[in-house]
């Protein structure tokens, strides 16, 4: 079954982005204020990191941090 569309325009998503990453409000509270749940929020901040490689770079540089470690607790 194929992905359903975003009901939310491309330019919304990513003001919506800018506004969690300014730090300015919580995801509850800017959630609220646009008119979306949560969760919503969070997945358009999390796909917004995975289209920019960001998400993608950090898990990869902490497989690695773990991998050195070799599962030793500290």
């Amino acid at each position: 079954m194929p992905k359903s569309r975003s009901p939310y325009p491309p330019e919304f998503r990513a003001e919506a982005v800018e506004l969690v990453r300014s730090g300015t409000k919580s995801f509850s509270q800017l959630s609220r204020d646009l008119g979306v749940f949560d969760q919503t929020l969070r997945n358009c901040v999390r796909q917004a990191d995975i289209d920019t490689g960001w998400r993608h770079d950090l898990l990869k540089k902490a497989a690695v941090f773990f991998a050195r470690d070799g599962g030793r607790s500290r």
